[in-house]
């Protein structure tokens, strides 16, 4: 019965998160889905992609959780999972993009409790974080 009002506060969330996000060196949203559905959002995901430095994904999450940010890694490349690793058919398989990606990404807090001020914060907490640590050349979503 309020599906359509959480999608609507997950959207809202969204937007903010993505409107917040479009200047910070090293962060990029997902893009939106090429298809006319309504997008959920029941996760953000971002690429941490702070090229040129020892920065990274897991850096990122560590140094966002001393803000008491916490994130999520939602997505792994699943033939790097121990089932596919082992398996004959998928042991020597190589796809160094899906893995590239899959080093590089993780969600941000996102549910339909949170307040555009709970996303400032997080946002606010992600320039610092980056401006500390990202060099200044890395990409952002106006980049792309």
């Amino acid at each position: 019965e309020r599906i359509g009002e959480i999608n609507a506060q997950r959207r809202l969330l969204a937007e903010r998160y993505l409107e917040l996000l479009a200047d910070v060196p090293g962060i990029l949203p997902l893009g939106l889905p090429g298809h006319e559905q309504e997008h959920a959002w029941h996760l953000f995901i971002v690429r941490v992609d702070a090229e040129g430095g020892e920065f990274g994904r897991d850096a990122f999450m560590a140094a966002l959780k001393t803000h008491g940010i916490g994130t999520g890694i939602h997505f792994r490349a699943a033939h790097r999972q121990r089932y596919y690793r082992e398996w004959k058919v998928t042991r020597d398989v190589s796809l160094p993009e899906t893995e590239w990606n899959s080093e590089r990404i993780c969600s941000l807090p996102l549910f339909p409790g949170m307040e555009l001020s709970d996303v400032d914060r997080v946002v606010d907490a992600i320039r610092e974080v980056m401006s500390e640590h990202a060099p200044a050349n890395a990409p952002s979503a106006n980049a792309y």
